[in-house]
């Protein structure tokens, strides 16, 4: 397998948050901050030419990789629906789940041990198109200090401890504060 200079492809793949939460088909950023991270699509797109890997093989990327020091490692992955509608992209979400992974650690050349002691998911959506937002809150409210959120994506619970050491659901309020405000 070729060695790549991870350095290298990360510092031609950086962007900015509100870069890599620009949702295409409705033209809109869902978070306007200017904190850096990975554009991980980029980063994709460069792993699968410099690995010779078929373009109709395509794999799937989360939408950001955030780097503080080496122990503090999320992937980001923006969605511009509703807190609901994040169940009928299972299969989507769980393919960006492993391949993300794997790349990662690849490029890192690290264990899979590494991404379960030191690597978050952090996904969030848009709370703008929830039916009730009050309806929501009950739903997602906090027990104990736990992002009870992921309870609307319960198949993601699986890849605590197995693919990263926690997983966040936010809505883009609560990511601005829970996690942009305390970088």
């Amino acid at each position: 397998m070729k060695k790549i200079d991870k350095s290298a492809v990360y510092l031609s793949c950086q962007k900015t948050i509100r870069e890599t939460s620009y949702d295409k088909s409705s033209r809109v950023n869902l978070v306007i901050s200017d904190m850096p991270v990975i554009d991980f699509d980029a980063v994709k797109k460069f792993y699968m030419d410099e690995h010779g890997i078929d373009k109709g093989f395509e794999l799937s990327s989360n939408d950001a990789l955030y780097l503080r020091g080496k122990e503090d490692v999320a992937f980001i992955e923006f969605k511009n629906t509703h807190s609901g509608g994040l169940r009928d992209q299972k299969k989507e979400l769980i393919g960006k789940m492993y391949d993300s992974t794997l790349m990662f650690l690849d490029l890192e050349g690290k264990s899979p041990q590494y991404a379960q002691e030191n690597v978050d998911y952090i996904l969030v959506y848009n709370s703008e198109k929830e039916p009730s937002k009050s309806q929501l809150y009950n739903q997602v409210g906090k027990r104990g200090g736990i992002n009870m959120a992921i309870e609307r994506v319960p198949f993601l619970k699986k890849f605590i401890n197995y693919c990263v050491r926690n997983i966040y659901v936010y809505d883009v309020g609560e990511f601005e504060r829970n996690f942009i405000k305390k970088q």
